[in-house]
């Protein structure tokens, strides 16, 4: 007999069960958003469509992840502005936005950003700019370093340093823009915080 289609598991998910479980919380959570997980398989660029396990670079409708199992970590470069729902780093995996690279987060109900892996951005984040972002704008358990420009409105948190270290080398605007009235706290920090700006 012939193999049934529908029972079918993309191999990659064979190889990383957790992953498979992660994408599916992700899609679950997300209704109307679109999970894009990233695979590296190609390169290290964010822009390049065989990058992600679909073929097809995230869009404002999608909801992203980054496993630790992925062939190569993601960096956003030079190129257009990216703009998703939300990301989500694994523990053991790392995003880099370097100084020309720009990153726009709309959120969701629970987060915008959740790292438990390592952030590192001497570009733009920018979360929540146009509309409520969700409860926390970052959630960070792993390690962020930010040397660039980071922008939080519209959330209730909008960095919540629970575990790991979180190190602001850049411009840090927290509630500048704020389009709605959900903004009650700043920052809730629960482990490492550096403030290296002047």
């Amino acid at each position: 007999a012939a193999p049934n289609p529908l029972l079918r598991i993309n191999p990659f998910y064979m190889r990383y069960p957790l992953l498979l479980l992660l994408t599916t919380l992700l899609c679950s959570s997300a209704s109307a958003q679109n999970a894009a997980v990233w695979d590296g398989e190609i390169s290290q660029n964010w822009n390049t469509a065989a990058n992600w396990l679909n073929d097809s670079i995230p869009t404002v409708q999608d909801t992203v992840y980054i496993p630790a199992a992925a062939t190569n970590n993601p960096i956003i470069g030079n190129g257009p502005n990216i703009t998703v729902v939300k990301v989500a780093i694994e523990e053991g995996a790392t995003l880099t936005i370097q100084s020309a690279g720009s990153l726009e987060l709309a959120g969701a109900a629970d987060y915008a950003l959740y790292n438990a892996g390592t952030v590192l951005t001497s570009g733009v984040i920018t979360i929540g700019a146009t509309d409520a972002a969700g409860f926390f704008g970052i959630k960070n358990l792993g390690v962020f370093n930010q040397a660039g420009t980071l922008a939080i409105d519209s959330v209730t948190i909008a960095i919540d340093n629970e575990a790991g270290s979180f190190t602001n080398g850049g411009a840090l605007n927290i509630g500048g823009n704020t389009v709605s009235a959900r903004m009650s706290n700043g920052i809730y920090n629960q482990a490492t915080f550096l403030n290296l700006a002047s």
